[in-house]
């Protein structure tokens, strides 16, 4: 095994680390606690693990899409990497950032469950795009994010454990909020 087959086995098994700990705490809301805005506008909790799941799996679509055309795409440029640092250090501050139109939520009603599996299903289709392709055609820029361009698929995987970590930030304040429903423990979604 390669140190760079190492590297993405680490980076999948951090993401997989982080899908659980989400999971693990959305076990524990209750279907008012699930659908409660924050504010007018705002996304409940459903609508910001609508928009994980989507991000995945629109990444996954694209990934796919590059590793099996014809042409593959070049590696990422200086202004890719500079620009996935500004991407970076934006998903550390606690602001707020309009998705892009692929992957927003708002006004979207999904269903739990059905999201649950889902990530599932796309976690482990990302697992096997990483795990059958050559260590080299991962180095090309196999993803384009809206924002910072060309990502290699280690960059890829890093900005989907940011961008998790980003959104478990909101999910504190949803829950932290002074009118989220207090927490029946008979009334458990799961």
């Amino acid at each position: 095994m390669s140190e760079s087959d190492t590297a993405y086995l680490a980076q999948l098994k951090e993401l997989e680390r982080l899908r659980l700990d989400v999971l693990d705490e959305y076990e524990l809301f209750n279907e008012e606690q699930l659908t409660f805005q924050p504010e007018p506008g705002h996304w409940n909790l459903l609508q910001v693990l609508d928009h994980l799941v989507t991000t995945e799996k629109m990444s996954a679509i694209y990934i796919k899409r590059q590793l099996t055309a014809k042409k593959y795409p070049p590696a990422p440029g200086f202004k890719s990497k500079m620009r996935y640092l500004l991407l970076k250090t934006a998903l550390r501050l606690p602001f707020r950032y309009k998705a892009p139109a692929v992957v927003d939520s708002t006004g979207r009603t999904p269903q739990y469950f059905d999201l649950k599996e889902n990530w599932e299903i796309i976690r482990r289709e990302i697992e096997t795009i990483v795990e059958t392709t050559d260590a080299d055609l991962l180095e090309l820029g196999v993803f384009s994010h809206p924002r910072a361009g060309l990502l290699n698929m280690e960059q890829a995987l890093d900005f989907l454990a940011r961008h998790l970590r980003h959104h478990k930030k909101q999910v504190e304040r949803i829950k932290t909020h002074e009118k989220f429903p207090v927490l029946n423990s008979n009334k458990s979604y799961a």
